[in-house]
């Protein structure tokens, strides 16, 4: 559902954007064939006006309309033509000889004799072929009087094959912007159902990797209550029997297993001793070791991170990093961490985040009996 969903929002986007584009650039494209047109037109009737100039001086002046009319008989077809008028505006020489005679009317004639010139000729006449009402006849476009005669030659310009050649154009343009653009909204629909697909894939992987990653920190949790439980009995041991050895004699020699049931700790300035069951979790930051205990109350210590744990039981505490100890009463609970990594939750609630590593998690496991 989402994937048509996007299909469809993404075909919608597609195609007004591309509409948009056609409607600026075909017109573009279009001009620019026009002048190509106008100007190739322009340049090939200029050719055959040098052809007539030169027959015009070297056959005789009566033969000339003769020889010219033959030489325009068959121009009706083309984008352009030359015809021949006197200087009363009678037409001498016409690819339409049934118009010979008649008079040509050329008041509205416009010059691009000195016009054709790129966008010039565009300005020129593009413009004012697109104001037409209709292409069915032809336009005068320069007038030429032929020398040491009275006639007078004409460029016409054939409206109808012009609208015609550019009409077809514009079609083919639109034509093949219509099947390019469906091309590319394939091409375009196809590499978005790839990717879905993909990320569909690795997204399943993912959700596949979390269920287990979630099994796991449920087992590990799981294994974590297990073991206080476990723990928890053996500290109240340990309780009992640091409390037997305070009626020991002051003159008793005391095992150093029991003289390490205690932890001589600083609050400001005063010495304290602090019980090694009443402490949740050591850190060291800014060169200084605190002690948290389990009731929240915080003392330093001048030991090293690494000395201290040299004198605990390590199946009540475990080196997480190198920045804390933690001990297993105090954990509350485990969560993931970017990749592969653990985060230990305590309680009290430490300001620090407590992380192991991925080198360290399977030693963590261990110690749980994982």
């Amino acid at each position: 559902m989402k994937d048509l969903r996007l299909s469809i929002y993404t075909s919608a986007i597609f195609v007004i954007l591309y509409g948009i584009l056609s409607v600026i650039f075909i017109p573009l494209l279009v001009k620019q064939f026009a002048i190509t047109i106008l100007d190739n037109t322009y340049n090939n009737i200029e050719k055959e006006a040098l052809t007539l100039d030169y027959v015009n001086q070297s056959t005789e002046k009566e033969l000339f309309p003769i020889i010219t009319q033959k030489a325009i008989a068959d121009t009706e077809m083309d984008n352009a033509f030359l015809s021949v008028i006197n200087w009363t505006g009678n037409i001498v020489c016409f690819h339409d000889v049934t118009k010979i005679g008649e008079t040509l009317i050329y008041d509205k004639a416009i010059d691009f004799g000195d016009a054709i010139n790129g966008n010039v000729l565009y300005d020129y006449f593009y413009t004012y072929f697109n104001t037409l009402k209709k292409a069915d006849d032809f336009e005068i476009v320069n007038l030429r009087p032929i020398k040491d005669s009275d006639l007078i030659l004409v460029y016409n310009l054939n409206l109808k094959e012009i609208t015609s050649t550019i009409t077809s154009v514009k079609q083919q343009a639109y034509f093949v912007f219509i099947i390019l653009g469906l091309l590319i909204l394939i091409i375009l629909l196809t590499i978005i159902r790839i990717v879905n697909n993909y990320s569909a894939k690795i997204l399943d992987q993912k959700i596949i990797n979390l269920e287990y990653n979630a099994q796991s920190l449920a087992k590990l949790n799981q294994s974590i209550s297990s073991y206080q439980e476990r723990i928890a009995k053996k500290e109240e041991e340990e309780k009992e029997k640091v409390a037997a050895t305070d009626t020991v004699a002051e003159d008793a020699i005391v095992p150093e297993e029991v003289s390490k049931q205690r932890i001589l700790t600083y609050v400001r300035n005063e010495l304290v001793s602090t019980l090694v069951t009443d402490i949740a979790y050591i850190y060291v930051e800014s060169t200084i070791t605190y002690i948290i205990r389990h009731d929240g109350k915080k003392t330093t210590s001048s030991d090293s991170l690494d000395k201290i744990y040299s004198m605990l039981k390590k199946e009540f505490f475990f080196k997480a990093n190198r920045q804390f100890i933690v001990a297993i009463s105090a954990i509350e609970k485990i969560t993931k961490f970017e990749n592969s990594k653990l985060k230990i939750q305590v309680k009290p609630k430490s300001e620090i985040d407590i992380i192991i590593g991925k080198n360290k998690a399977s030693a963590f496991k261990q110690w749980l009996d994982l």
